[in-house]
């Protein structure tokens, strides 16, 4: 999967770290995953991010069988946030 951040903000973890993608960047992603939308008090109206996906994946795949949504999981010693 590659995704660009089109407006908005996301946090995207894997494993304890979160790395903050903001309009313009882009991330692709071979492994599971978990983003979120990034949210402050400057930004309560503009919460929604809007992400463009290309997803490529083999013949016969549903796209649906491949998004699990699950909570991220939880990290002893929290997460180390990258911005």
């Amino acid at each position: 999967m590659i995704a660009v951040v089109r407006s908005g903000a996301v946090w995207r973890q894997v494993g304890c770290t979160a790395t903050k993608f903001s309009p313009g960047e882009s991330f692709t992603e071979i492994a599971p995953h978990y983003v979120s939308n990034v949210v402050t008090d400057t930004n309560a109206k503009d919460a929604n991010a809007v992400l463009e996906i290309t997803q490529l994946y083999p013949a016969g795949t549903k796209p649906a069988d491949l998004r699990v949504d699950q909570p991220a999981p939880r990290c002893p010693y929290g997460i180390h946030y990258v911005e």
